[in-house]
């Protein structure tokens, strides 16, 4: 998303970004590449308009308050502020399984991320440290997206959770609506008539039904070699631990 952001501000023949948001959040690192391409485009004088669809939460959240204008439905579920960290510790399935592990460690704190062990006292204190830095962060960025100060936003923050209509009565979002009120937001903000035409292009541009077939997406499928592959694409998720903004999942009956 990043990439294709940049590439989208070096090209002279777009002059403004609506960007549609629907997820929950993800990795600190990664929101934060979206979040200062976002700001990049900004400064650049090609106008951002987000539109929130179903969930923008957290990371999804993140990524959008570098725009100048955000846009959710009603129902959209926003906010959720705040970041998570998780470890898993498989020794005891790792003695299960009867693997041994031996370590060699040029630091105390080599072993911090490592799956075969468990945080030290010490090493709590400073992954609880990191995540502080990067929750003052979080809040601190959205503070300055919102025209707020740190004081005022801080208590909206904490990892809560806001339909659409409640952000926008604590400033989180601007307005109510969807994709016609952004195409609107995006012809004021390039300084057009309200009954001038504007070009909308897709992005990433829609696959040929060749190229659907071809990469499994027309079955809703995805082929893999085997499963030895999953795995492995799989393994990185449980020996890199890394700090994630994520919102928790709300079903609603």
């Amino acid at each position: 998303m990043s990439a294709r952001l940049r590439r989208i501000r070096e090209d002279d023949d777009i002059k403004g970004i609506i960007l549609r948001v629907n997820s929950p959040g993800g990795s600190v690192v990664g929101s934060d590449m979206v979040w200062k391409e976002v700001k990049l485009l900004e400064e650049a004088g090609k106008p951002v308009v987000v539109t929130m669809s179903g969930v923008a939460g957290s990371g999804g959240y993140y990524i959008s308050m570098a725009a100048r204008h955000i846009i959710s439905q009603p129902s959209t579920i926003t906010g959720s502020i705040g970041v998570i960290f998780g470890k898993f510790d498989l020794e005891g399935l790792y003695e299960w399984l009867g693997i041994t592990i031996d370590q060699v460690k040029t630091s105390p704190n080599a072993d911090i991320f490592s799956s075969s062990t468990s945080l030290t006292d010490d090493q709590r204190e400073r992954v609880e440290s990191w995540m502080a830095t990067i929750y003052e962060t979080f809040v601190q960025k959205a503070a300055d997206g919102r025209s707020q100060t740190y004081q005022e936003l801080e208590p909206r923050a904490r990892g809560r959770i806001y339909t659409g209509v409640q952000a926008r009565e604590i400033g989180l979002v601007d307005e109510l609506g969807g994709l016609p009120e952004a195409r609107d937001q995006m012809k004021q903000a390039l300084g057009l008539e309200e009954d001038e035409d504007i070009e909308l292009v897709l992005y990433p541009r829609p696959k040929s039904l060749w190229e659907a077939l071809a990469g499994g997406d027309f079955f809703g499928i995805r082929q893999r070699d085997s499963l030895s592959q999953w795995l492995q694409e799989q393994v990185p998720f449980l020996s890199e631990p890394a700090p994630w903004l994520l919102m928790p999942e709300v079903r609603i009956y």
